[in-house]
């Protein structure tokens, strides 16, 4: 659907935000006013600005956006799941900043960025194979968009799910209808897809002692450590630890474990966590793309399964 013009989100303040990378206000639209703007024809040459360090750059989409997946995904995966990889981002920076940024470049704060320089030291000899790889996939689809009710879309991506992706109000908090729980079964079989998390118990009490000072241990047992609820995808809603109750996603966050989606078992004073997929489970899961492109889909197919009811539309 060519549009000469589209709603875009952007904030008042162009100033680096201090919530997650992958994160999003509760509710199911931005709480800042939308307002008209509109590309010049060449997309790939507008111009762009960056926050690197501290200091604000300004470089043109297609560079931004060749960074980005370089940063965010291997250069060896389908090029139709790289295609879809440049969408999301694309989609998910204009629905956070608009069309002219800055962008944060900080993975911690947006999505990550990695200028020319950087991916030569980190392709070295393949440099020239992946960027003409990235730089492809960029100029084929920079004019393409993710829309639901014609605005761009909230795109949270992550590297691996657990075999079906996770409802984001079981993340976040809030209804967004195009981010709900889909089939990714097709990664169940993917190397790391299980990952073997060893915490000793008092490790355990420190790290939890920290964030909750109220937390008391006694001598741990499998009646100390219960998960309370996981979600209809297996991931882990709530549990107990000790004596404090608390979401799985907040106790991801303090171990660092690779996802919410796990089983814990207790030997030797070491609590095991067995966990699937690598990442928040919400939205496109970046190798369930590439099986899916393994398959022959293409980058629209891949995008409409992991979000629910969107469109792809042409800028």
């Amino acid at each position: 659907m060519k549009i000469k013009k589209i709603l875009i989100a952007t904030s008042i303040l162009m100033i680096v935000p201090s919530i997650g990378c992958i994160s999003y206000k509760k509710n199911n639209e931005p709480s800042y006013p939308s307002i008209q703007n509109t590309y010049n024809k060449n997309i790939l040459q507008e111009k762009v600005k960056i926050i690197v360090n501290d200091n604000i750059k300004e470089i043109t989409m297609e560079e931004y956006l060749i960074g980005v997946i370089a940063a965010e995904i291997s250069p060896t995966y389908q090029i139709e799941a790289i295609k879809a990889q440049v969408i999301a981002a694309h989609t998910y920076a204009l629905n956070r900043y608009g069309e002219t940024g800055p962008f944060p470049t900080n993975p911690n704060i947006f999505q990550a960025y990695i200028n020319k320089e950087q991916r030569q030291n980190k392709y070295k000899n393949n440099f020239e194979k992946y960027e003409n790889t990235f730089q492809d996939a960029v100029n084929s689809v920079a004019n393409k968009i993710i829309t639901y009710n014609n605005l761009p879309i909230k795109a949270v991506f992550h590297h691996m799910s657990a075999g079906r992706t996770e409802n984001s109000n079981n993340v976040w908090g809030g209804n967004i209808p195009y981010l709900i729980e889909t089939d990714s079964s097709l990664e169940t079989n993917l190397q790391n897809f299980h990952k073997t998390v060893t915490v000793s118990v008092n490790e355990l009490y420190n790290n939890i002692k920290k964030e909750f000072p109220s937390a008391t241990m006694s001598n741990l047992n499998q009646n100390e450590i219960t998960i309370l609820s996981k979600s209809q995808s297996g991931y882990v809603q709530n549990i107990k630890i000790f004596n404090i109750e608390l979401s799985g996603t907040k106790l991801r966050s303090i171990l660092k474990l690779p996802s919410t989606s796990f089983d814990i078992s207790i030997e030797n004073n070491n609590v095991i966590f067995d966990c699937k997929g690598m990442g928040h489970g919400v939205g496109m899961s970046q190798c369930g793309a590439n099986e899916l492109a393994n398959q022959g889909k293409n980058h629209e197919e891949i995008l409409k399964h992991y979000y629910s009811g969107v469109s792809i539309t042409t800028l």
